[in-house]
């Protein structure tokens, strides 16, 4: 793997599912560090609170969709209120364990949204986001 990130963000209600994610990005080496919230909320408040902090904010979001209280595009739509400059260095992939047509419509509604993965996430889609820098600098 050629990339390597500084920081991915986690969010996902399933600790099996955050706890998976993690040993998968420590065993490909994919990011230096990962930080997890197990709700859209927590994980909105911590983007606010390192928004202002070069260097602290996550370059890799892995966003589940199905969670109580704030689903996944109800994050996106309170992501997308932080300034662009901030979020411009981040790249935001939604995971599902279930494929609904209109969840793939939606997710197309999304600028921010460079990918969307079926869980559980594997080498191949780590593998897949090494490449999104060299596409968005093409």
């Amino acid at each position: 793997m050629k990339t390597k990130y500084s920081k991915v963000l986690i969010i996902d209600d399933t600790f099996l599912d955050r706890l998976f994610m993690e040993k998968v990005i420590k065993a490909y080496d994919f990011a230096d560090q990962t930080v997890s919230y197990d709700s859209a909320a927590g994980a909105l408040d911590y983007l606010n609170s390192v928004a202002s902090q070069p260097g602290e904010f996550p370059e890799v979001i892995l966003l589940d969709i199905q969670m109580p209280d704030m689903d996944g595009f109800d994050f996106m739509d309170k992501y997308i209120e932080l300034p662009k400059e901030v979020r411009s260095g981040c790249y935001v992939v939604m995971l599902s364990s279930s494929v609904a047509v209109e969840d793939l419509l939606r997710v197309e509604t999304y600028e921010e949204i460079r990918r969307f993965f079926n869980k559980p996430l594997n080498a191949g889609h780590l593998i897949d986001l090494t490449h999104l820098p060299d596409e968005l600098s093409s």
